[in-house]
């Protein structure tokens, strides 16, 4: 037989019911801080990310200020955009202040950086990309050893204020439609380098990466001729080093004559060159010399040299060089080829023996130096024969083992010994006439072809005029 038990009264219900009322509103409390909270951090999520991404905007003007303090200079930004959760940073409307109230020293249309923002917790600091589109550079030379920019330089040129080193890697930097401005104000000259396009990859100075070079690849064209440019560096390693290549093509001859001292009365009326060449460069370490090698071609075309009165004194259609492998530090030049094509000149002497061309006042030798013949023909006598036969012998010409230099050394053999030359006091290997300083030159072979010369001699009882064509010459 089952018992049944009485079913609770509602005074024993209502008793029960306080006990159950604090835990029910326990937990509403628990889980309405528990909102607030998520609602509050939320916001100062919201907050941080509005702050990253549109706080730098609003501050850009004092974030340019303060950078520009650093700089000595008034910069100025029109816009910063900030993506944090991609790490994209871009500066729009870049400009420094010039020196002197002058135009901007720089301008950038748009600079955008792409950083692992992962690495500004744990270290190295790591900028995976760097574009910048339309840069402008404005570059003088306000005294022959002094630039423009020379202040901004002396900022940052003392000892660093901290022993701390902080290490960085930067895997890209891009540039496009760049350009440069140069005005030489010391010989009044501007060049122009545009349509800038520039890329470098794998700059760091992280001591397990010193090893790896950074590569960079730039084209541009310079007064209007293109011009491409390919190096590799290792700027960071125990023992810096690069290596590069430079291809240059039909720059006037015009462009670089600023920077060349010439008489009065040397006027060039024309000529292009072409660059096509390789270097190595290694520093100094300890007991090892700094070494640069050099090697590749060059071209002069069309060249034309008027005097004061207009007449053409030197000519030729072409001159060829191709360079071997050559250390110009240790004094060593190994020339492969050289070739003159039609190469043209007229020179002369007055009533009173002077030359007449160049100007005798002009620290231009007028004869050559009994001491040194082949090495200090005068410039007026340059297109003669004589000049290259002398010069040929003097550093064999000839690519044949049994060609000899004056002081009987084979080719091999005087290219074999100028490391000894350079490790000598006096620089001249034993047994040979002092040389002031090491110096090796080598010409495999000299060309000259459809060569014309014009000798007037008006000092002789009967005035001589001269012409000698054509003239060709193969050694």
């Amino acid at each position: 037989m089952t018992r049944r038990l009485p079913a609770p009264s509602r005074r024993s219900a209502a008793r029960a019911t306080p006990r159950r009322a604090p835990r029910a509103r326990q937990a509403g409390a628990v889980a309405r801080a528990l909102l607030w909270t998520a609602l509050v951090a939320a916001l100062l999520v919201v907050l941080a990310i509005a702050a990253l991404t549109w706080g730098p905007n609003l501050q850009r003007d004092r974030i340019a200020a303060r950078a520009g303090e650093a700089i000595g200079r008034e910069l100025r930004i029109a816009r910063i955009e900030v993506s944090p959760f991609s790490g994209r940073i871009v500066l729009s409307g870049l400009s420094v202040a010039g020196a002197a109230g002058g135009p901007a020293a720089v301008e950038v249309e748009s600079l955008r950086l792409k950083l692992d923002t992962g690495s500004l917790l744990r270290g190295p600091v790591v900028v995976e990309d760097v574009e910048i589109d339309a840069p402008r550079l404005r570059v003088a030379r306000v005294a022959p050893d002094r630039f423009d920019f020379a202040d901004v330089v002396e900022r940052f040129g003392g000892p660093p204020s901290s022993d701390r080193r902080t290490e960085w890697r930067v895997d890209r930097i891009a540039i496009e439609r760049g350009r440069i401005e140069f005005d030489d104000r010391v010989v009044g000259a501007r060049r122009t380098a545009d349509a800038i396009a520039l890329e470098a990859a794998r700059l760091t100075n992280r001591r397990e990466d010193a090893a790896t070079p950074a590569t960079l690849k730039a084209a541009f064209t310079f007064e209007g001729r293109p011009a491409r440019l390919a190096a590799s560096a290792t700027p960071f390693a125990e023992r810096p080093a690069a290596d590069g290549t430079l291809r240059l093509d039909a720059l006037p001859l015009a462009a670089a004559l600023p920077w060349v001292r010439l008489p009065a009365d040397v006027r060039v009326a024309g000529g292009t060159i072409g660059v096509d060449a390789k270097a190595a460069w290694q520093a100094a370490r300890g007991e090892a010399a700094q070494r640069l090698e050099v090697s590749g071609e060059a071209t002069l075309d069309a060249l034309r040299v008027l005097d004061a009165a207009g007449e053409e004194r030197i000519a030729v259609d072409s001159i060829a060089l191709a360079l071997a492998p050559s250390r110009p530090l240790d004094g060593t030049v190994h020339v492969r080829a050289l070739t003159l094509r039609a190469p043209r000149a007229t020179a002369g002497r007055r009533a009173d023996g002077t030359l007449e061309w160049p100007a005798a006042t002009q620290a231009v030798a007028a004869a050559p130096l009994p001491a040194s013949p082949a090495s200090a023909a005068p410039a007026s006598q340059s297109p003669s024969p004589e000049p290259p036969s002398s010069a040929a012998s003097s550093s064999s010409a000839s690519p044949s083992p049994a060609s000899t230099s004056p002081s009987g050394a084979s080719a091999s053999s005087a290219s074999a010994v100028s490391p000894a030359a350079v490790a000598s006091p006096s620089g001249a290997a034993p047994g040979s006439p002092h040389v002031a300083g090491p110096r090796a030159l080598r010409v495999d072979a000299l060309t000259v072809a459809d060569g014309r010369l014009r000798w007037r001699d008006a000092a002789l009882a009967a005035p001589l005029d001269l012409a000698v064509a054509p003239l060709s010459l193969d050694a």
